[in-house]
């Protein structure tokens, strides 16, 4: 709840809700990168009234890195439509003496495995991401797996979480009030 595809999801259940004339809910059913609401959907009956936001972690790396899934991507679902392409971005607490990516590697490399990342998940994008990171900068660093984007955006703009690759959309509110610094965008 609170992540990118949490509200996609609702500004989605807005649009439909005016267009069908009726209610719709959004359901969140985080876990699993994204497998334990993706499982419930397909557990639905197929009368067309369950919909899936689903996102690069339902679709592509949780079937082949979460043990037993539960589903195919492919042939368990059908896509209707793409809805976004979202930035990421390398954000660090604002404290961390950090001010670019250079410096965040320095400061990495002085102290393999004392830095901490957070991702949305074990197996996720922003897990994956920080990893090729790591293996390309020659770095090593602690990870620390949320539920959801909103949590670990929150570690960091509280200064307990040392650095995220995150959605830009969940940490904007965070760099706009100073909480957090942006290193790069990807």
């Amino acid at each position: 709840a609170g992540g990118p595809t949490d509200a996609l999801s609702r500004i989605v259940a807005d649009e439909l809700k005016a267009g069908l004339a009726r209610a719709v809910i959004v359901e969140n059913k985080p876990g699993a990168a994204g497998a334990i609401g993706t499982r419930s959907v397909l557990a639905a009956p197929a009368d067309g009234n369950t919909l899936l936001v689903g996102n690069i972690q339902t679709h592509a790396t949780a079937p082949f890195l979460v043990k037993d899934a539960g589903y195919d991507p492919i042939a368990d679902f059908d896509a209707i439509c793409g809805l976004v392409d979202m930035h990421h971005v390398l954000i660090v607490r604002r404290d961390l003496g950090a001010a670019s990516v250079g410096e965040l590697v320095a400061k990495a490399k002085a102290a393999p495995g004392r830095l901490n990342f957070g991702s949305t998940g074990v197996g996720s994008g922003s897990h994956l991401a920080m990893e090729l990171f790591m293996a390309k900068t020659g770095t090593s660093m602690q990870h620390v797996p949320y539920q959801g984007a909103s949590q670990m955006a929150g570690e960091i703009a509280a200064g307990r979480l040392d650095l995220a690759l995150a959605v830009l959309p969940t940490v904007t509110a965070a760099l706009e009030a100073g909480q957090v610094t942006a290193l790069a965008v990807a």
